[in-house]
């Protein structure tokens, strides 16, 4: 075997220290990989608290809404006397958004169970799109509920503001 020389042993040091550097990269860089899904799974994990928070208050505000707008349309069917097949109708709504409702309340508490138990990303993904679509269904809950409210107040103002006539006036018109 020949004699090694300077060069040959500047060769062995450059690719020794380049070995080193490369495996002291390669750790760095899953010590980071493994950092930063920790953080996005911790920022999912936020988004998923926030988001069952907007549920629970979205849930609470259409029941009360929902509440109101049976109030209204009770007081405005005291003065227009509708219709039994009318109110029939309408108890029919309010009875399957009653069960919605319901529904909505215990999935809140799966989803708040499974946040806690949640441990990878996917799952919480998941956690957060379901919520996400109860949240869109209960907006819709509020917005209908909102303008019933609105319409049948209306609607109540405008009857009771119309002057009463008489009988003798009816009879001599």
């Amino acid at each position: 075997m020949p004699d090694l020389q300077w060069a040959d042993y500047m060769a062995i040091i450059a690719g020794s220290i380049g070995f080193i550097t490369g495996l002291l990269s390669l750790f760095i860089s899953y010590r980071n990989h493994v950092k930063v899904s920790n953080m996005n799974s911790t920022m999912l994990r936020i988004k998923v608290k926030e988001s069952i928070n907007i549920l629970q208050q979205k849930n609470v505000q259409a029941t009360e809404l929902m509440e109101l707008a049976e109030q209204a349309r009770k007081s405005l069917w005291k003065l227009t006397e509708r219709t039994n097949k009318q109110a029939n109708a309408w108890k029919t709504q309010i009875k399957n958004d009653k069960a919605t409702l319901d529904e909505v309340t215990i999935k809140f508490s799966d989803y708040h169970r499974a946040d806690d138990a949640a441990n990878n990303e996917k799952e919480l993904e998941s956690l957060h799109v379901g919520i996400h679509k109860l949240i869109v269904s209960l907006d819709s809950n509020i917005i209908k509920y909102q303008d019933t409210i609105d319409n049948d107040t209306e609607e109540t103002q405008l009857i009771s503001t119309k002057p009463v006539q008489s009988q003798r006036q009816k009879d001599l018109a």
